[in-house]
This record gives structure tokens, C-alpha cells and sequence, in this order.
């Protein structure tokens, strides 16, 4: 294949990942704005303080992060399982103590949908199908879009959570087919746990600056102002989203085929799965 070839299937790849960024992320934030005209300032709060304490869950289960998963699945290394099991495990552990805590299966279900879908787009994006990435994210959030509002009308605030849950659970059966093609084998991470631990640490440490605010400002000011703060973070999402596309879609056409291809496998480490 040509070189001007390779590059043009690179950017192709990278508009999908890209574009289904743009897309997902769009579409969640139209699904945030529009819900707000709908309901109290304090109830849109609540709902992202219950969506934050469910990332944090996934956050702390997370041992092989997605950039792991997709750095370790491009290698052909079949270490996938194992790290499937111990997030699991970990983020069952999670989910009940978030459930002893608040008493709301929603929210313990919550965390383990959001690992299996944050570890099947490390897959996905590490065995190079963009095209069904971008398929898959872009399904999610239409079911959000779509389930959410309707639950909503329906049965209220907790109708957004069930939404959100909906949404995710296309990502099971592809989670267990992932899951069942290695075998489990805890000696394949003794050589690599340097590498695993410290993009657990790094991610611990980004995601904390992304969810804390969620526990932090109910507990000083209420969930009427983190009701606000969180629409505001909708509004600059949104506008951020596709500035951030432009930025970055200029500067890699003038990239190397091969950095383009290494640009697409890290690339998921700057998305956000789990933005709802």
C-alpha cells in the first residue's frame, strides 16, 4: 500500500474516533441541556451527583485502564481477561458499598455497566475497529438520548438513571465475548505491572479531577449549586467539544501515516466513556 494510501485509511480511522467523539459527546450534552427545562435546579444536582459517585466507583475498579487494554490488545497480548476479572471484582466491590450507602441499585449497576464500557472501547480501539467504535458510541448515546427522555416523562428523575443504564447494556454482550476469548492468567502481569499501576495511578489522578467536584460541592453548598456548576460544565463541554476536533484534526493531517496510527491508539485515553 502506498504511503498517500496509508494515510488516507489513518485519517479515515481517526475521523471515526474523532467523529464519534464529537457526536457522543454532543449528543449528551444536548440530552443534559434539554432535560434541565424540565426539572428543579436541586434534582439536577442530585442526578449528577449520583453520575459522579458512579464514575468514581469505575474509576477506582478500572486496574487495567482502557489505554492499557488498548496498548496491550494492539501488541496481540492476551491479557485482556485478566484485567476484565480484577476490574470486576473490584468494581463489584464498589458497587456495594455505594449501594450500602445509598440504598439505590441504580447507581451500584451504574458502575459495573461503566467498566465494561470503558474496557470494550480499550478493545475495540486496540484491535483497530474504528468503524464499529464509532458505531457503538454513537448507539449509546442515542439510547440515552432516547430512553432517558422518555423514563423521564414517565417516572421522573430516577427514569434518568434507568435511561443511562439502558444505554450501556449494549455493551455487555460484547463485553462477554471479549472476556471469554483469553484465558485467565494473573502471571502474564507480573512483568507488566509497572507499566499497569502507573496508568492507574495517572488515571486515578485525572479522574479525581474530573468527579471530586461532584462530592465536594454538595457537601459545602447543596445540589442547587452543583445543580448549576454541572450546567455550566455542559455548556463549555459542548462548545469545547468541537474546538478541540478542529485543533486536533488540523495538526495530525500534516502528521506521518505512522503517527497518525500511533495518534488512534491513544487516542481513548482523552475519551471520556463514561460522560453519560
Amino acid at each position: 500500500m502506498s504511503s498517500f494510501k496509508k494515510k488516507i485509511r489513518a485519517l479515515k480511522d481517526l475521523a471515526y474516533v474523532t467523529g464519534g467523539d464529537v457526536l457522543s459527546r454532543a449528543i449528551s450534552s444536548i440530552f443534559w441541556l434539554s432535560i434541565i427545562s424540565f426539572m428543579t435546579v436541586k434534582d439536577y444536582g442530585l442526578i449528577h451527583y449520583y453520575v459522579g459517585l458512579a464514575s468514581l466507583g469505575q474509576l477506582f475498579s478500572l486496574i487495567g485502564t482502557s489505554s492499557v487494554i488498548t496498548v496491550y490488545v494492539s501488541k496481540n497480548i492476551k491479557i485482556q481477561s485478566t484485567l476484565f476479572l480484577i476490574s470486576l471484582i473490584i468494581g463489584s466491590i464498589a458497587s456495594l458499598i455505594l449501594f450500602y450507602f445509598l440504598q439505590r441499585i441504580d447507581v451500584a449497576l451504574l458502575v459495573i455497566l461503566l467498566i465494561m464500557c470503558d474496557l470494550v472501547g480499550g478493545v475495540l480501539l486496540g484491535k483497530k475497529k474504528y468503524s464499529f467504535y464509532f458505531r457503538i458510541n454513537l448507539l449509546q448515546k442515542i439510547l440515552l438520548l432516547t430512553f432517558g427522555l422518555i423514563l423521564f416523562k414517565f417516572i421522573g428523575i430516577d427514569g434518568i438513571l434507568l435511561g443511562i443504564i439502558i444505554s450501556y447494556t449494549i455493551f455487555i454482550p460484547i463485553f462477554y465475548k471479549q472476556l471469554k476469548e483469553s484465558t485467565i492468567d494473573l502471571s502474564l502481569l507480573k512483568n507488566r505491572k509497572n507499566f499497569i499501576m502507573s496508568n492507574y495511578t495517572n488515571t486515578i489522578i485525572s479522574g479525581l479531577r474530573r468527579d471530586v467536584d461532584k462530592l465536594i460541592i454538595p457537601s459545602m453548598l447543596g445540589f442547587i449549586v452543583l445543580g448549576n456548576y454541572s450546567l455550566g460544565i455542559q455548556i463549555y463541554t459542548l462548545l469545547m467539544v468541537f474546538s478541540n476536533y478542529c485543533n486536533n484534526s488540523h495538526n495530525l493531517t500534516t502528521s506521518s501515516y505512522s503517527n497518525l496510527d500511533a495518534t488512534i491508539l491513544r487516542k481513548h485515553a482523552n475519551i471520556s466513556n463514561y460522560d453519560c
